[in-house]
């Protein structure tokens, strides 16, 4: 009995020690290293408004690291050791000329290569790496230097569309005329937060089924191509709502909305799940 207690006493110093000597340590010198970007993260959710939600992809994260993740490994590889200890330095560096939230992408990074290593196995694990950096909240920041661009993109296809549905639709920076009308593209209409959302399921689902990092990619960009095309679409049909070519009541608007923003994600799914090339399990 005392032996058998021994041993599994060695057993458990040995696992704890191999931990605290593993990747485990290395993660919490890097959460204590890099404690100014957690704070600088915390301070702007807190107190300059932005959306609490947009850390949902850090606790996906974690979900999927533990849930998804191949299985624990106390040995980190020279490589990835190299690479996030190099953008531990530009972490370090960056207080020289950085904002905060762009000193928090390096450090996000730092760990992003541990964390692939350790839980699956690969030098980086992209939907990893994109979801840690989905989680910086610059939602603001994104709809002020994005927002602009995509309604102007998304105006210009969308005038495209209508002309080839007949309709004499000329496009003025945001602004689409149509004879004596003005319909304007507004802010919500530029897509930045479908396009958010639709980049966080799209990984959130691929590093779930495990996908590769090359159909990991190839998730993104047919992911990116069905947003843009939900996007123009959604505004194509707000443009019939606007310019009075349909009559409908005032709920009508968000219902197109809300249409397309689930038909959208429907087909992120159905693309995640074909990359998957399996049926996904009840």
């Amino acid at each position: 009995m005392a032996a058998t207690i021994s041993e599994t006493d060695k057993s458990r110093s040995s696992f704890a020690g191999d931990l605290i000597s593993g990747p485990v340590a290395v993660l919490l010198l890097q959460m204590a290293a890099f404690w100014s970007a957690w704070r600088s993260m915390a301070y702007r959710v807190s107190f300059t408004g932005e959306p609490v939600w947009e850390l949902l992809p850090l606790v996906s994260v974690v979900f999927l690291a533990w849930f998804a993740g191949k299985g624990t490994s106390s040995s980190l590889t020279t490589a990835s050791l190299l690479f996030a200890s190099a953008f531990a330095i530009l972490y370090a560096a960056s207080f020289a000329f950085a904002p905060p939230l762009a000193r928090a992408a390096f450090a996000l990074v730092s760990v992003a290569f541990i964390l692939s290593r350790w839980r699956f196995g690969r030098l980086i694990h992209i939907g990893v790496l994109i979801l840690l950096l989905l989680s910086l909240p610059v939602a603001d920041s994104l709809n002020f230097y994005l927002g602009f661009p995509m309604r102007v993109v998304v105006g210009e296809a969308v005038s495209i569309l209508l002309r080839m549905q007949g309709l004499d639709v000329l496009r003025e920076g945001v602004i689409l005329h149509f004879g004596q009308q003005a319909v304007s593209i507004d802010a919500p209409c530029s897509g930045v937060k479908m396009l958010w959302f639709g980049m966080f399921l799209a990984m959130a689902l691929s590093t779930f089924v495990r996908l590769g990092n090359l159909r990991i990619v190839a998730a993104m960009a047919a992911a990116f191509a069905a947003i843009m095309l939900g996007n123009v679409f959604r505004a194509a049909s707000l443009f019939y709502l606007e310019a009075k070519l349909i009559e409908g009541p005032e709920w009508l608007h968000s219902a197109v909305g809300v249409i397309v923003f689930a038909l959208t994600s429907l087909a992120i799914i159905w693309i995640v799940k074909k990359l998957a090339g399996q049926q996904w399990k009840k």
